[in-house]
Formats: structure tokens, C-alpha cells, sequence
């Protein structure tokens, strides 16, 4: 997997679906302009933004691909802020249902239970793919401001279910291990711990190369809390590439552990241990210190005043 290929295939993929677009469509000519490696028609990136809104059913391509190109289409720091913030909107926009609702339905009508299952399945999953091209846009314009929406988004979804949704949780998996190492100690302590559980239950029964990308990112931003989980995947792992890749991560989160019990350790000893120092420094018990002898006045010193006096 290289970096500017997180998904097998994608350029086969989005040459497609900018074929179904018109060909005077602005995005089309934009999308076959980064395919083709050839200079960016002028306006190109207004249009490209124009072109960025809600997804739905019928209309999702067009989004889809403005998303693609825009990952390649901005040239200056400004673009790619401006990019970032409308396509983590899109981002956002998480489809879902919730998983009590879809059993109660077929437990009370099974007869309509597949249909409605499948009706979910095609209008999640084109808002979805729509998605998941928008995470790794953002990996590809590494805006850092970007961070907290990619990780909402692999976060695992907590009782509610959408067909794609593990699709884009890797997708943004593999835009953070992109951005993650623009922050200060690889983002260690500034991801959510939803968003390490997320990666966490992406090495369970996933293939080597979903299972190495969550990986990358627990070692990147994990603590001592996704140690118990990285261990049994290094211990189940048949491939070596992922059982070497489990093993540097365990270095790198056994190392944080400690780091993050520290603090918890007492600095100072539980008893006071009285050393030959502090003995000769106490006082003898019912004795009288040599300061009350410095401090009482000499027994002439009355007669003295009154010599001086006369004087």
C-alpha cells in the first residue's frame, strides 16, 4: 500500500465514475486532469468547492469526485484550509440506524425485515463511499485542524448500524497515520479514547493490511490502555510482517505506560528513617540549650550602663 494509494485500485475506480458524468462537467474535466497528470483548467478549485454538498442516493458522484481531486487540486495553504473544513462537513454527516429499531422489526415483521435491510444497504452505502473518499482526502491534504473530525469518524459506531461505515473508519484510520505525525509526540494524548477503541476492534478477525494500518495508529497516538488488545493480536498473528509490526507497537505503548504511572508513585519514603545526622541535631531532652545562656544578660551589665552614664 503506498500513500497516495490507500484503497486498491482507486484511480481504475474514479476514471468510472467520472465517465458518468457529462463531458463538459467542470469536475469531470478536473478529475481527468489529476488522472492525466496535466495542468488544472483556471477555476477549477471554485468549481470543485461548488460542487462539494450533501450527498444523497441520486446525487453522490459529483461530490465524491470534487472530493477525490481536491486532495491533489490545492496549490497554496489557503485551498487546502478551506478544502479541509468543507469536506470534514461531509465527513460528519454519518448515516445510521439504530440496531434495536432494525430487530424489533423483524421480530415483529420478518417478511419485510430483508426488504428494509436492503433498502438501508443502498442508501447508506453511495453516502458512504462518498465518505470514505472525503478521509482520505483529508490524509491528503494533511490540515491538522482535520484531526478531531477523521477521528469521530473511525470511531466505532455505538448502536447504530450503516452499510460502508467500517470502509470509512479505515479510510480514516489511514488519514491520521498521515497527519498524526505533524503533531507534538505523534498525537500521543490528543486523540479520543473512542477513536483508539475504534482501531482497537479493527484487529479483531480483520485481513493483514486493515489490521497493520490500525496498528500504525494505535502505536502513533495509543497508551498504556491498548496494550491488553495489540498483545493478543500479537499473539494470534500468523503473519510475520503483522507480528513484527504488533511487537513495535507493544515497545512503543509499554514505554508510555510507564510514563503515564509515574506520577503515581510516591517520591518519598513511608517512614521516617532517623539517621546519626538527625540525632545530633535534636535537642537534649530537660536540658538547657546554650541559646538560653546567649540570650540571659551578664550579671554587670547593669553597672556597666550606669558607668557610662555618669561619663
Amino acid at each position: 500500500m503506498t500513500e497516495y494509494e490507500p484503497v486498491q485500485g482507486e484511480q481504475k475506480k474514479i476514471r468510472a465514475l467520472a465517465r458518468r458524468l457529462r463531458r463538459n462537467d467542470p469536475v469531470r474535466i478536473a478529475v481527468e486532469a489529476v488522472l492525466n497528470d496535466t495542468r488544472m483548467p483556471p477555476g477549477a478549485f471554485e468549481d470543485l468547492m461548488d460542487a462539494l454538498v450533501k450527498p444523497s442516493r441520486i446525487s453522490w458522484r459529483r461530490t465524491l469526485l470534487s472530493c477525490w481531486t481536491l486532495g491533489f487540486a490545492c496549490e497554496t495553504d489557503q485551498q487546502r484550509q478551506a478544502a479541509s473544513a468543507r469536506i470534514a462537513f461531509i465527513l460528519a454527516d454519518r448515516p445510521g440506524r439504530k440496531v434495536g429499531c432494525l430487530l424489533a422489526a423483524g421480530c415483529l415483521f420478518a417478511h419485510f425485515a430483508a426488504l428494509y435491510m436492503l433498502y438501508v444497504s443502498l442508501v447508506d452505502s453511495p453516502i458512504n463511499k462518498v465518505r470514505e473518499a472525503a478521509a482520505i482526502a483529508l490524509g491528503r491534504l494533511k490540515v491538522t485542524g482535520a484531526v478531531g473530525d477523521l477521528c469521530q469518524a473511525m470511531a466505532h459506531p455505538s448502536g447504530t448500524v450503516s452499510g460502508g461505515d467500517k470502509s470509512v473508519r479505515l479510510a480514516s484510520a489511514w488519514s491520521l497515520n498521515n497527519i498524526l505525525p505533524k503533531l507534538v509526540d505523534n498525537g500521543y494524548g490528543q486523540v479520543p479514547a473512542s477513536t483508539l477503541a475504534g482501531a482497537c476492534k479493527l484487529l479483531i478477525g480483520s485481513s493483514d493490511r486493515i489490521t497493520i494500518r490500525a496498528l500504525t495508529t494505535i502505536s502513533l497516538a495509543g497508551g498504556g490502555s491498548c496494550i491488553s488488545a495489540v498483545e493478543r493480536c500479537e499473539k494470534r498473528a500468523k503473519n510475520p510482517i503483522v507480528k513484527a509490526a504488533a511487537e513495535e507497537a507493544l515497545v512503543v505503548l509499554r514505554a508510555r505506560q510507564v510514563r503515564e504511572q509515574a506520577p503515581q508513585r510516591l517520591l518519598r519514603p513511608s517512614e521516617l528513617q532517623v539517621t546519626e545526622e538527625l540525632k545530633l541535631l535534636r535537642p537534649v531532652a530537660d536540658s538547657e540549650s546554650d541559646n538560653t545562656y546567649l540570650l540571659r544578660p551578664h550579671q554587670d551589665e547593669d553597672d556597666n550602663e550606669q558607668q557610662l552614664g555618669n561619663l
